[in-house]
């Protein structure tokens, strides 16, 4: 591997521009170029799990994030002590998961995989991101506290009319104050994006 070659121990993140265990789409309709970085027994298996031994078999650390739920835990063997595995969480009901997140697996479905994940030792974290119902988000963060070693926060965009009925300074104190109430220190235990920082 290049990185390998390089000396470059950097978690690899899979993926904020798509998702490794998208529901939506069967392994043979991924795209064709992917083969020529993957193993020779990836016949047997999915990509995703592919990639992952790659970076197994030259110990390299990967952060995982997915809204595929239980899906992912088929690979939960190839993860190393470095290694992270990852959800987004925005909602905590189906109804509003199913109307601004159609195809992905249902939030108690991602929280199992959580909390299987947290069970074997493995380094685990969610992104509550977009945040678009604050005391959802607040909700799921009380909720899945002891099974997640990390939170990444971070608000709406793109949606002004959403956006401008939140208050966003609030919003930042409670989730501050719910992390805190968790055990989170800010760094280590939970990061907010900068637009909630900004939020005073």
């Amino acid at each position: 591997m290049i990185l390998q070659g390089a000396r470059d121990k950097r978690h690899v993140h899979i993926s904020f521009v798509g998702d490794p265990y998208d529901m939506g789409r069967r392994d043979n309709d991924k795209p064709k170029g992917l083969a020529q970085f993957l193993s020779d027994d990836c016949s047997s298996d999915s990509y995703t799990r592919s990639v992952i031994k790659t970076f197994r078999a030259n110990d390299h650390p990967f952060i995982i994030l997915t809204k595929g739920g239980m899906l992912a835990a088929k690979d939960f063997d190839l993860y190393g002590p470095n290694d992270w595995f990852g959800v987004t969480l925005t909602f905590d009901n189906d109804t509003d998961s199913k109307k601004w997140e159609p195809g992905a697996a249902l939030p108690a479905d991602r929280i199992a995989a959580l909390k299987e994940a947290h069970d074997l030792g493995i380094q685990t974290w969610v992104s509550c991101e977009p945040v678009i119902y604050p005391a959802q988000t607040l909700n799921l963060i009380e909720t899945t506290c002891n099974l997640v070693d990390f939170f990444w926060v971070g608000k709406l965009n793109h949606y002004p009319e959403i956006e401008a009925k939140i208050d966003w300074p609030k919003f930042r104190n409670d989730v501050e104050v719910s992390l805190q109430r968790c055990g989170k220190e800010q760094g280590t235990g939970y990061r907010l994006k900068h637009q909630l920082v900004e939020a005073r």
